[in-house]
Formats: structure tokens, sequence, C-alpha cells
């Protein structure tokens, strides 16, 4: 009798635990695949620290960021790229922006932030929390931008779409920019509709359905230019 039960219990388990199980299995993926930083992310983060010009815009995020060469596309002096691949919002990981605002960010007091980030929240950690404490730990970051840099314009930028092996993750997209634009118009920060601005993601915009094509960025840095009043090079 006690094997049968056995027996009945593995299949049960087998049955009922396989989602579970794989849930689990992609919720360590997850983990690992964000710890620890890299060489090049410690090089990096290395290089911000060591930065010195204070004063004008710093733009704040991940690989979309770090990889936006903003000398190419805007003629304005005093812009800071301070970007970081596969960085995510903080609060949940070795590193984050939450983590690093005090390495390489609030020692330049920037007079204008531009933060684009979470997209890598969304993937990465698809599988380890739910959308509700990703949109808390962005509002904590936006709390605590605003009380370390209480000089500085705020100014959110919305994720961008997705597309691809990608595009799974546009309806949470879609949640997470409400909640950032309600942030924005409760703070009084300014809100940036990238989103909007590129519609649907075309392979011109990037090759990966995520990262972006010179054609890409150029389109981002229009939709800067618009918001901000930054000025396009030709």
């Amino acid at each position: 009798m006690k094997i049968v039960q056995l027996a009945i219990a593995m299949l049960m388990g087998v049955s009922l635990g396989l989602g579970l199980a794989l849930a689990m299995l992609q919720a360590q993926n997850a983990r690992t695949a964000r710890s620890p930083l890299n060489a090049a992310q410690q090089a990096r983060l290395s290089q911000l620290m060591q930065l010195k010009q204070r004063g004008g815009t710093a733009f704040l995020g991940d690989s979309l960021t770090e990889n936006f060469p903003l000398d190419q596309y805007f003629q304005d002096s005093g812009l800071v790229n301070l970007g970081l691949s596969g960085d995510t919002i903080g609060g949940a990981g070795p590193l984050g922006c939450l983590e690093r605002l005090d390495q390489g960010v609030t020692q330049l007091q920037p007079e204008r932030i531009v933060l684009l980030i979470g997209i890598n929240d969304l993937l990465l950690s698809r599988y380890e929390d739910g959308l509700g404490a990703k949109l808390d730990r962005y509002e904590a970051l936006e709390i605590r931008l605003r009380k370390r840099l209480p000089q500085a314009q705020l100014c959110l930028v919305s994720l961008l779409p997705t597309s691809g092996e990608f595009a799974y993750v546009n309806p949470e997209i879609l949640v997470f920019n409400q909640q950032i634009r309600r942030l924005a118009e409760r703070d009084h920060a300014l809100y940036i509709d990238a989103y909007q601005a590129f519609g649907k993601l075309s392979p011109d915009d990037s090759p990966d359905g995520m990262h972006l094509s010179p054609l890409g960025y150029r389109r981002l840095a229009e939709t800067y230019a618009r918001a901000l009043g930054l000025k396009l090079r030709k």
C-alpha cells in the first residue's frame, strides 16, 4: 500500500508540480543572470565613479543608455552618459540604480536627470516577484532621486516597445509606463513618452527586438530633443 501511495504521489508531483518547478528554475536562472557583476560592468562602474563633470544633463539607465553615443546625435555640451549595461531599478540584486546613486551619480550634482530604466527588471526577474513589486521599486528610486538631488529636474522616460522574442513583455511595459506617467504627474516631473514615439519597434529600429540600431537611436534622440530642447546633429 505504501508503495502504491508513493507512486501516486510521484505522479501527482509530476503533473501538478511541473509548472512550479519550471517557475522555480526560471527564477533561479534569473537570479544567476543578475549576479554577480561581470568584468565589463565592474569596469564601467569604476569609470562612472571617476567622472568629475558637474551639472548638465545626466542620462541614467541600462544598456539602452550606455550604448547611446550622445555626442553623435546632439550638439549640446554638458551631456553625461551614466548608463550601465544590464542595470536594473535596484533593490533586488547586487546592483541597480537605487544602489549606485552614490557611486557615480549624486556627486555630479546634475541639473537634469533623464531616467530610462526597468526593461531588465521585466525580462530578467520575470518569475522572481510580481509587477507590483517592480513598480514599488521604481517609485522608491524616483523618491530617492528627488531626495538626493532636489535641485535637479527629473525626467522619467517610458520604457520602449519590444518585438520578436521580447514582444511577450509589451503588456507589462504598458502597465509599467502608466505608473511612470502617474509618478511624473504626481511629483511634477517631466514624462517622456518614448513608447508612443516608436509605436511598433521595427527591425530597422532594433536588430534583436530590444536594443537599438543607429536608426533607432536617431528616433530616440529626436524624442529627447523635442522633450528637452536639445539640438540635434544633422
